[in-house]
């Protein structure tokens, strides 16, 4: 008898697992560190890659991480995303920065401001080939204190 429970807790821990499974492939993923923690205001970040399943949903993460010492009391930036036969869809966004960081997109961390935008949520490319984002900050200036752009496109899987 005791057998027979060890084995059904083993087959309940086995089942757990798998259905906690992460149900997500990370296809692309590349971040940039600005020099001297400065993005000016006519500088574009290209992200490049390659969709080679176009029967899947998409994600496309977009991370900023700006220094504690950020200045600004909102980040203001647009995206183009490109498509193989040169088509593209154009969106801007804005994350307002206040000292209590109520956002949902906006995490506070040690000695760094994370903001986290899902820029495309359940997008489905329609052909295969080399895909192109291009990020931009859109104040009037140049920024100092953003650390690092990153951009992660996640596939879902069902």
């Amino acid at each position: 008898m005791k057998k027979f429970f060890l084995i059904i807790s083993i087959l309940v821990i086995i089942i757990s697992i798998q259905s906690c499974k992460n149900k997500e492939d990370i296809i692309y993923q590349k971040e940039y560190l600005l020099n001297n923690n400065l993005w000016s205001k006519d500088s574009t970040l290209k992200f490049s890659f390659d969709i080679n399943d176009t029967s899947k949903l998409y994600s496309c993460i977009l991370k900023i991480k700006l220094d504690s010492k950020y200045t600004f009391n909102k980040f203001i930036f647009s995206t183009k995303l490109q498509t193989p036969d040169g088509s593209y869809r154009q969106s801007g966004f804005e994350t307002q920065i206040d000292e209590n960081y109520k956002q949902n997109n906006l995490i506070k961390e040690e000695q760094a401001i994370l903001i986290k935008n899902e820029i495309y949520k359940g997008i489905k490319f329609k052909e295969k080939g080399r895909y192109l984002i291009e990020v931009s900050q859109n104040l009037p200036q140049d920024i100092f204190y953003v650390k690092s752009v990153e951009i992660k496109i996640i596939q879902k899987n069902k």
